[in-house]
């Protein structure tokens, strides 16, 4: 199995894109948390099913792009956009989702 030249850095900018989709599943999941915030098992339901679906969606994304191997720029790649978005967006959104 031969790879090209720009494999590498196509997958990363693909976690990229796909660390943005995570980013908005946690904010929704924050919304939500903010909704049920007396309720501490919703909250702890919310959490362990964002943490599977994150986990789901990076296994899916090594499957097809990766060849199923981990690499540690695909993990780095998602989290940078998602702590992007966390700390550009994600105020405009907390102050959206309290109105």
């Amino acid at each position: 199995m031969e790879l090209y030249q720009t494999f590498h850095p196509t997958v990363f900018l693909i976690s990229l894109l796909w660390g943005a989709f995570i980013y908005e599943i946690y904010d929704i999941n924050r919304f939500l948390r903010y909704v049920f915030k007396s309720h501490k098992y919703v909250i702890i339901l919310l959490d362990i099913l964002f943490m599977v679906l994150c986990s789901v969606i990076v296994f899916i994304f090594s499957l097809a792009y990766n060849f199923g191997k981990p690499r540690i720029y695909m993990l780095v790649g998602m989290a940078i956009s998602a702590l992007t978005l966390r700390f550009t967006l994600g105020k405009l959104s907390l102050v959206l989702f309290i109105k």
